[in-house]
């Protein structure tokens, strides 16, 4: 059934090679000993899904002779947006309807990485990983009180999305948020809706999952 990935313990780094090949003799910049420090993830309604990546690392080198004689090819997986490829979305367990569409969502996730340092050395000695912390906002049609009911009793509710393209499915959870910011619904003009912004943390999930953030991606389903 797919596979999972959540938030663990356990460090993953790898190297990352640039390859800058439109110079006459090309020249690959290899960034060693990389771990995944933040990832960000937005969905607005009418755009595309985007997603954004920053890293830590302990050292680099440059040369002309690549580390991968045989690179793979460029992906051709097809871009995934909101509206169009959304499956599901789950507020507190259930779907998301009138009178309180969600607009837009993020997701933002925090290793808290740092540098071991040491004088002897030019670069790091070595990268370790601090508490995950996942973040977010949603903004929301303001519908009923029910969402804002949960910011003021500061009971905590859960997100879910699936989205699916091509016959492949990426489910995003969030299994514990609590709404810590927001929560001030107004119309901003006349002829305007009446929106509702949140800003969400995440804290260990309640439901076996042992997580604060999680995604099942599936390599095949049918509608």
């Amino acid at each position: 059934f797919g596979d999972q990935l959540k938030n663990g313990t356990t460090m993953s780094a790898f190297t990352i090679e640039r390859g800058f090949m439109d110079q006459s003799v090309p020249s690959y910049i290899a960034l060693r000993g990389m771990s995944v420090e933040t990832m960000n993830l937005e969905i607005s309604s009418k755009d595309k899904i985007k997603g954004s990546f920053s890293f830590k690392g302990t050292g680099f080198g440059l040369g002309t002779t690549a580390l991968d004689a045989s690179p793979d090819a460029a992906s051709t997986t097809p871009v995934m947006a909101a509206n169009v490829n959304f499956a599901r979305m789950t507020e507190g367990g259930v779907t998301v309807g009138a009178p309180n569409f969600i607009k837009s969502l993020s997701i933002n996730v925090n290793n808290n990485l740092r540098y071991v340092e040491d004088i002897s050395q030019d670069t790091p000695a070595d990268v370790l990983d601090g508490e995950c912390t996942v973040t977010g906002r949603c903004e929301t049609y303001f519908g009923d009180k029910s969402l804002l009911e949960k910011f003021y009793a500061n009971t905590p509710t859960s997100f879910m999305f699936a989205v699916t393209k091509a016959n492949q499915t990426c489910v995003f959870q969030i299994p514990r948020a609590t709404l810590n910011g927001g929560g001030n619904p107004q119309a901003t003009a006349k002829n305007t809706d009446t929106m509702a912004s949140f800003e969400y943390k995440a804290s260990l999930s309640q439901d076996g999952t042992a997580s604060h953030v999680v995604l099942d991606r599936l390599e095949y389903v049918e509608a």
